[in-house]
């Protein structure tokens, strides 16, 4: 009879740890992207140096969701990339710049989580939002800098591995691809499209 208890016993604390995914539940995550990147780079026209260029790029993504059903989310998620190169004057250059790409969006997202046993939980999710990119170049006059400012529709969908390191905490990994349909806001008739797949690691906190 001791046996039975303690066996019971485990079965629901097994149960009970891995059941975070569960309807009613509230789930805060946060990401980066696994592009983040810093660079230096020498342009060279005849083995002489011309530009020496910098570069550092990173984005991170913040969300919020809530359990509908078992294993199944709604969230909301804000994004945020920045890239920043300078260019230094060279042999046949006599005028360095910089330039800031800076991105913003806010995606609806739902994701399902397949009800697997254990600490490890795959994942789908689709989503749809709206972008806004700008990009400032110091050698622009005039407008703030800005060479363009862009907005639109972007769409997305991929899939994620998670590992439960505890009963409310786990890692997140990542594979995205994302389409961008963006129109500037002066010319109207310029219009840029991007398609982009990004690999992403973060944590998700889950009450």
């Amino acid at each position: 009879m001791k046996n039975i208890i303690i066996v019971v016993y485990f079965g629901l604390l097994t149960s009970s740890a891995f059941s975070q995914t569960e309807k009613g539940r509230i789930v805060l995550s946060g990401k980066t992207d696994l592009n983040f990147l810093f660079s230096n780079t020498t342009l060279m026209r005849d083995s002489i140096d011309t530009d020496k260029m910098k570069s550092s790029q990173y984005g991170v993504t913040i969300g919020c969701g809530y359990f509908i059903a078992d294993n199944l989310l709604i969230s909301l998620s804000g994004a945020y990339s920045y890239t920043y190169t300078k260019a230094e004057s060279g042999s046949y250059s006599s005028i360095g710049y910089e330039t800031i790409t800076t991105t913003l969006g806010v995606v609806p997202q739902i994701s399902y989580y397949f009800p697997l046993e254990g600490k490890l939980k795959p994942s789908l999710s689709i989503g749809a939002g709206y972008i806004w990119m700008k990009e400032r170049n110091s050698n622009v006059t005039g407008n703030n800098n800005i060479v363009y400012s862009f907005a639109g529709p972007s769409y997305n969908g991929g899939g994620g591995l998670s590992y439960f390191i505890t009963e409310s905490v786990a890692f997140d990994l990542g594979l995205q691809y994302t389409h961008n349909r963006l129109k500037d806001k002066v010319l109207q008739n310029e219009i840029q499209k991007q398609n982009v797949v990004a690999g992403t690691f973060g944590v998700s906190v889950f009450f």
